[in-house]
This record gives structure tokens, sequence and C-alpha cells, in this order.
């Protein structure tokens, strides 16, 4: 099994490209296929000088559009879609390969937390695992592994402002099973920082709401 992981980036530096370092050496992993915007000179120079990395500058700024074209690029048979300021603990990629060892699995996601140390960011991370696993609604930041020829029969990811995540997961349960691994991907907290801790969960929650309520995401994104 070829393990292709793409990394959406979106003005990234140093910190990010010597992230991805260690996920680029593991022996399982066969690529890492960066689709890149606007990145800073040093994210792009530290990228070229690691293995198994392809650097790709994308054309045009999507979260969606982005993977969409990295997944283009890579030779993979299962895909794994990972966000720059995020990180598999020890063993991920180990589970990940072994669950997908079941022909009847069509991709799934990893279990989340987040890179701080405040209890409200632990409590955060439990409410995200049990929406993911009661509901089955996993989203982008937890890491989504998929196989190729399930990615292509879908048709990727929708080119929207928002929720290409939600909407693409909701596709993929409908192509067979998933699964909710053990293991943990840990993302950054700096967006829920920048913006203030509650007002962004309350938006946040807010706007998923409006969305299964069939608000369209391009008014979301204006309104956001």
């Amino acid at each position: 099994m070829k393990i292709s992981v793409v990394v959406p980036a979106f003005r990234e530096g140093e910190t990010a490209a010597h992230g991805l370092h260690p996920l680029a050496l593991h022996p399982l992993v066969h690529e890492v296929v960066v689709a890149a915007v606007d990145c800073s000179p040093l994210f792009n120079r530290i990228l070229k000088g690691i293995p198994k990395v392809q650097l790709r500058q994308a054309p045009k700024r999507s979260r969606g559009s982005q993977m969409n074209f990295g997944a283009a690029a890579s030779k993979g048979d299962l895909l794994l879609f990972l966000h720059a300021d995020s990180r598999l603990e020890e063993g991920a990629v180990e589970e990940m390969a072994g669950a997908m060892r079941d022909g009847l699995l069509a991709g799934g996601a990893f279990r989340l937390r987040f890179n701080h140390p405040s209890r409200r960011y632990r409590l955060k991370a439990w409410a995200a695992n049990l929406r993911s696993k009661a509901l089955g609604m996993p989203y982008g930041d937890q890491g989504y592994f998929v196989r190729k020829d399930v990615f292509d029969r879908l048709g990727g990811f929708k080119n929207w402002p928002l929720f290409e995540d939600v909407d693409f997961f909701d596709r993929l349960k409908k192509r067979g099973g998933w699964v909710l691994l053990e293991s943990r991907v840990a993302t950054s907290a700096r967006r829920w920082e920048k913006q203030g801790y509650w007002k962004a969960t309350f938006k946040n929650t807010l706007w998923i709401v409006l969305y299964k309520l069939g608000v369209p995401p391009q008014w979301l994104a204006k309104h956001y």
C-alpha cells in the first residue's frame, strides 16, 4: 500500500515546514505532496531539502482546491489529507495502514487533540471526538484518509470556501465503511486563540448548524 500525504498550505513558515519532516521520513509514507499558496521563501526552501516531499505551487487559495490539486499529483493508492499545522502522534500511520487492510473500508479519520495545555482545549477535543463517533461527523483537522480510487469516484472535494470537509465525509460514508481510529492528530489552537476561544466556538457551532439546515457555504463564508 502506497500512502500519499496531501498537505494544503497557506502562508506557512519555518515551523510548519520542519513539522512535516518526521512524517516524510516515515517508512510507510511514500510521499508528502504540499499544495502551497503564498508560503514564505524559508518554508519553500526547507521543504525542497526534505526527502519524499513534493512542493507544488497551487494555482489558487482554497483548501478544497488545493487538496484536489495535491491529490492529482500523488502516486499513492491511499491518500491522507493533513493540515499544515497538524501532527500525527507516534503509531498513527501504522494504525491507519492496518485498518485499511480491511477492503470494506473506504476511509476514515483520527481522533483530535489540541497542542495547547488549557483544560478547555482538552474538553473541546473530547467533544469533537464524541461528535465524530456518535454522529459520524469528523472535521478536516482530524486528518481524513481515503482510498485513491474512492476519492476519484467521489470527484474529490468541492471548491467551497467552508465545509468542503464535512461535505466530502458525508459523501465518503455512502461509498463504504469508515473508521475513527484511536490514534490522535494534534492540531494548532492558533485560530481559536486569534479569534477568541468562546467567540470562535459559538460561531463555528452556529455555522455548522446553519450549513446542515441548508444555508449555502458561500453565504456563510461571506458573513463569517
